[in-house]
């Protein structure tokens, strides 16, 4: 939604990454869903929370790299603008994943 309404003029190659990333924790998001009926005893529903903690770790080092480039390379502050703001915004949608797997491992905890 960012990129169709800011438009930038180019493409950062950091954020195929990034949408990448986001999509595979909502993938895990929805499977974590269903396993989550099945709490008792469920390993697979810990390793997805920890596959979306890892990701999450990825997304970090990409987003730090990406505005690293951003401030180096971009030189129209419009752009700059642009992408610091739709970076800001993945990081911000792969937080909010490592939110819910950390809310998903306490609920594991509670019911051990």
């Amino acid at each position: 939604s960012r990129i169709m309404l800011y438009k930038p003029k180019m493409f950062m190659s950091e954020f195929s990454q990034l949408a990448g990333l986001m999509l595979d924790s909502a993938k895990f998001i929805e499977s974590g869903i269903k396993e989550i009926k099945k709490l008792d005893s469920n390993p697979k529903l810990t390793e997805i929370c920890i596959h979306i903690s890892r990701t999450e770790n990825m997304a970090d080092e990409i987003y730090h790299q990406a505005i690293s480039r951003l401030f180096e390379e971009e030189t129209d502050p419009i752009e700059l603008i642009k992408w610091k703001e739709i970076y800001q915004f993945a990081e911000t949608v792969l937080d909010i994943c490592e939110d819910v797997a950390h809310i998903v491992e306490s609920i594991i905890v509670k019911q051990a």
